[in-house]
């Protein structure tokens, strides 16, 4: 495989993206297609106890509800600014999410109900995100071998965490109860994981491209940079997280060549793109200040901010042998390529938030998965590089990635499916849903009700 980040220096060369054949087009088509069903399959099948119901959205009730209200105050009244309806404080609509938006926009259009317009935008993006990764994994790999392969390991390799719940009886009680808490699938460790969320995915579909923009703006080019800047405040109303990995990247890349070689005049040549693209902060900065003005969306925000996150130990379970290949895969972050700097920008910045007290950090674990499954391709390169393959070496090696990095994606996919049939926090009681729609019944205002019901 001919990595990208093994070109020289500075090099002028231009090379050509390799077009992908037929053949390649139509694996593409079905492995997005066949993702996309896997991760809506459950809530179409989703099935119940005699007394529960399923509401049509494959989250927690509390999660549930406050996402179908947005939706709905899309589609009933076309509003950008959403309200949190779950309470009787004083506020102004200062919530802004455009996909929750545009979910609710397109139940409106097609008259679906909210649940049916969120599972059709989450096989949407799903689609969309496994193409629009096909083509962002191009920027590192341009032959067509090493990219096919790239793509499809970092979609859907994982860690460990399959083996750790089937050997569940094994671990101490107090260790059971910190390994399901922190390997819990809601956090993402694979990009697999995360197309449990629409919003997640909503984000990356403007990530990837910024980033592929933000790199030609450190490979001298100030209209990329302007670009890039402008990118940001678009990416913080589509997804908030995001923009703050992007700044944090931004502040990251012109450090690379400062740690990795002690090249200062590198260091120095890269703080102008860094300071253009910064600029986009300053709508960001003023969004924000706008919206923490109210009251209720400030106290919110910092209710929010839990500091709760994953000990960077869970990362040998979590990632397992991706975080291993991705450690051998670093010493390539050593060369002076503007992918070999956007690459320690990313991950690096995705690092550090996800370990961050001043936010919930564990919401920023799941941007790890992709700039470390692109460090630990480039390590299984090297590694493969090192090493003479005969049939056994090779037959051993398959059974051994098998093993190690397919585990998790199965106990995703079974989770999946057997999960809901038991996970009483999906679904609410019969009764509750009866008192909620005599509620319907009443005269409009002074009514509060809980999320829980």
């Amino acid at each position: 495989m001919n990595e990208v980040l093994d070109s020289p220096p500075d090099s002028k060369k231009t090379e050509k993206r390799v077009r992908p054949g037929f053949a390649n087009v139509l694996l593409l088509t079905i492995v997005a297609m066949s993702l996309a069903l896997l991760r809506i399959a459950p809530a179409l099948t989703f099935q119940t106890e005699e007394d529960r119901v399923f509401l049509g959205f494959p989250y927690s009730i509390e999660d549930s509800l406050q996402y179908a209200d947005f939706v709905a105050q899309a589609k009933d009244h076309d509003s950008i600014l959403f309200s949190n309806r779950f309470t009787l404080d004083e506020q102004t609509p200062r919530m802004i999410i455009l996909p929750i938006y545009l979910i609710g926009r397109l139940a409106a259009a097609l008259d679906l109900e909210i649940a049916t317009a969120w599972t059709i935008a989450q096989a949407l993006f799903i689609f969309l995100f496994v193409i629009l990764w096909y083509w962002f994994v191009g920027i590192f790999f341009k032959d067509p071998p090493g990219r096919l392969f790239a793509f499809v390991f970092i979609l859907l390799a994982g860690g460990l965490d399959g083996w750790v719940v089937l050997l569940g009886g094994v671990w101490p009680d107090a260790w059971a109860a910190v390994l399901k808490r922190d390997l819990w699938v809601v956090l993402g460790w694979t990009p697999y994981m995360t197309m449990y969320n629409p919003l997640y995915l909503a984000g990356w579909l403007v990530l990837l491209p910024w980033l592929a923009i933000t790199k030609k703006a450190f490979d001298k080019s100030l209209p990329a940079a302007a670009l890039s800047a402008a990118l940001l405040p678009i990416m913080y109303l589509i997804h908030a997280y995001d923009a703050v990995v992007a700044m944090g990247t931004v502040a990251m890349i012109p450090l690379h060549p400062l740690l990795t070689r002690f090249d200062t005049k590198a260091f120095l040549r890269a703080l102008l793109p860094a300071a253009i693209i910064a600029t986009g902060a300053i709508p960001i900065a003023l969004i924000a200040r706008w919206q923490l003005a109210d009251p209720l969306f400030a106290k919110v925000t910092a209710e929010s901010q839990s500091g709760l996150f994953v000990s960077p130990d869970m990362w040998l379970l979590g990632f397992g042998g991706i975080f291993l290949a991705g450690i051998y895969g670093m010493s390539t972050l050593r060369k002076n390529t503007t992918n070999a700097n956007l690459l320690f920008g990313w991950l690096l910045a995705a690092a550090m938030l996800s370990f961050s007290p001043f936010f919930e950090g564990r919401h920023f674990l799941y941007f790890v998965s992709l700039p470390l499954g692109l460090a630990a391709v480039f390590g299984l390169v090297r590694l493969k590089n090192k090493i003479s393959w005969t049939g056994r070496k090779k037959a051993f090696a398959a059974a051994i990635v098998v093993l190690v990095f397919g585990n998790s994606f199965v106990r995703t996919s079974i989770r999946a499916f057997a999960h809901p049939y038991k996970d009483k926090r999906m679904t609410i009681s019969k009764s509750e849903l009866s008192m909620a729609q005599k509620l319907r019944t009443l005269p409009q205002g002074g009514v509060l009700a809980s999320r829980n019901t």
